[in-house]
């Protein structure tokens, strides 16, 4: 039997229905949407500590910093002092070793010292630089490890004095940017000036990093639920016609 036209008629309903399912369905689903500009994306956990920092995260345990300074923000009290925009969580250690949350506070909790804004340190901890930079909050670091009580005259803490260096100024050389002081030298001696030791930058380095303003699932940031309600209204087609993908919002913003 001659069954042309119905192979013929089975081989157009095949290519029919894979152009329909491959081609023109993906363009009337696909078809509408926009080009949306993303921002750059955020870690899914706290980044590592740089190699400097690790260092420093040593020398902090070598001068028993933990016994007086804690790593823990709490909901209640913390977040309004400044110490952090939430509470910290579990995810927040993950690249420490050893763990130095510290169990006393004698001194402010140092969770988030390398995002915290200088005017909100609660008394007698607080204070202040003209302008907020990290160049200067590292500059208050060093002069605090040097002499503590002349930064903060009610503070509690040792003199690290031990961490610093004298080194001579020879002639045709000038003072150390991170130089402390400068002392006239005596009896026909070279001037000398007090400058951060390699343990000093390194402190400071681990200091500064300290952050915990990480986006985790057990602790929001303040707003985050607020942001994801209008991503998801932003995400919804417009009249039921345009399919526009909205980027997601961030809330983390802190001052330095």
């Amino acid at each position: 039997m001659n069954h042309g036209a119905l192979i013929f008629l089975s081989a157009f309903v095949t290519i029919a229905f894979s152009w329909a399912g491959l081609v023109m369905t993906p363009q009337l689903q696909l078809g509408r949407l926009e080009p949306v500009p993303q921002p750059a994306p955020q870690p899914d956990y706290p980044t590592a500590r740089p190699g400097l920092a690790q260092q420093g995260l040593q020398v902090y345990r070598s001068m028993g910093c933990a016994e007086c300074h804690t790593q823990q923000v709490r909901p209640e009290g913390d977040v309004e002092r400044g110490w952090g925009q939430r509470r910290t969580v579990a995810q927040d250690y993950l690249a420490d070793r050893p763990l130095l949350v510290g169990s006393l506070r004698l001194g402010p909790d140092l969770a988030n010292f390398g995002v915290r804004e200088a005017g909100r340190f609660a008394v007698p901890w607080k204070y202040a630089t003209e302008t907020n930079h990290l160049e200067e909050t590292e500059a208050w670091l060093y002069r605090h490890l040097y002499q503590p009580r002349g930064q903060a005259p009610r503070s509690i803490m040792p003199s690290y004095a031990f961490l610093f260096e004298r080194r001579p100024i020879r002639p045709g050389q000038s003072a150390d940017a991170m130089a402390l002081r400068v002392e006239e030298g005596q009896g026909g001696r070279w001037p000398e000036q007090v400058v951060p030791g390699p343990k000093a930058r390194a402190l400071v380095a681990y200091l500064m990093s300290l952050r915990a303003d990480a986006p985790v699932f057990e602790a929001p940031l303040p707003g985050a639920a607020e942001a994801a309600a209008k991503q998801s209204a932003t995400n919804a087609p417009a009249g039921g016609t345009t399919n526009q993908v909205s980027a997601p919002i961030s809330t983390n913003t802190v001052s330095p």
